[in-house]
């Protein structure tokens, strides 16, 4: 019987995080070649946006696309298969992970390959989507966007995550709250602060954030997490409020459950980022896409 060979769609970001990408390679390679599917690795390259790159190796002509990087990385990938019932799947090999983490994909790119290929699961996740580009972790405007602005590539390759916690201390240190206008479903929300967040329910210590409101939401749901520290003790503080789980008694806490959209309009010029990655924009509309995208889990 004449069994149709499955076809994967690999795009590899060599220059991603710590690990060593000809290695990475080779682990996917091997875990392809092993099922008996036919594979194209294409790379990544620093001209060429990620999503226009996936998109001209026709995503669409292939069972199963790979994203191999960061979070970032995995983005870019991902906006080209929005409701197209193709499978993703993610090979971690960035500096953060935070939604391999999440989803409980190994952080190994080893184990991640062998994922491909063996017994697995898949899951829909909702979408952050931002103009005609999509996200699926987190959409920030205020610190956060200020540390991926500025933390150097070759710092995230030397040091991994802890070249972010640097950053974010010496942000902290130059840190003052702003006004912010923040709309939420129609509802309008004027405040100041530091950092205005729209993030997965699921993502890491978000469900620390929950509220009373946000508490019977699914890991998918998407929240506004708004921080108004004025102050480096201030912000020890707050940390230590999430850390504890004292959000509901913590001042300086405002979360907020999203259904549709939120638009976060700062009043003066602040880094915005998503999903890691820098946006050249001085306000920002996140629209909630749900069930958009549909990736390969652990069982």
């Amino acid at each position: 019987m004449n069994t149709k060979r499955k076809r994967t769609l690999v795009i590899l970001n060599p220059v991603s995080g710590t690990r060593d990408a000809d290695e990475v390679r080779r682990y996917i390679e091997h875990s392809l070649e092993a099922a008996g599917w036919d594979y194209d690795i294409v790379e990544t390259k620093p001209d060429i946006d990620i999503t226009t790159l996936t998109r001209e190796a026709s995503p669409e002509a292939y069972d199963l696309v790979v994203a191999v990087g960061g979070d970032g990385t995995v983005a870019g990938v991902a906006s080209t298969l929005v409701h197209t019932n193709k499978l993703l799947g993610i090979v971690p090999a960035g500096t953060g992970n935070a939604l391999a983490y999440d989803l409980g994909i190994p952080l190994d790119p080893q184990q991640a390959a062998a994922l491909l290929t063996g017994p697995h699961g898949a899951t829909d996740l909702n979408v952050l989507e931002v103009g005609d580009a999509h996200y699926l972790l987190n959409v920030s405007a205020g610190i956060s966007g200020a540390t991926m602005s500025s933390t150097e590539r070759s710092a995230k390759q030397n040091y991994g995550r802890l070249a972010y916690v640097v950053d974010t201390l010496k942000q902290l240190g130059e840190a003052q709250p702003i006004d912010f206008t923040i709309e939420v479903d129609g509802e309008t929300l004027k405040t100041r602060a530091t950092e205005v967040a729209v993030i997965k329910n699921g993502l890491i210590n978000a469900e620390m954030l929950a509220t009373e409101e946000s508490s019977s939401a699914s890991k998918d749901d998407v929240i506004v997490v708004v921080v108004q520290a004025d102050s480096v003790p201030e912000y020890i503080s707050t940390v230590w409020d999430v850390l504890s789980k004292r959000t509901d008694e913590s001042p300086r806490i405002i979360t907020m459950p999203v259904r549709d959209s939120v638009t976060i309009r700062p009043h003066t010029d602040v880094p915005i980022q998503a999903d890691g990655e820098p946006l050249d924009l001085r306000e920002v509309t996140v629209r909630v896409i749900p069930d958009a995208i549909r990736v390969i889990i652990p069982t």
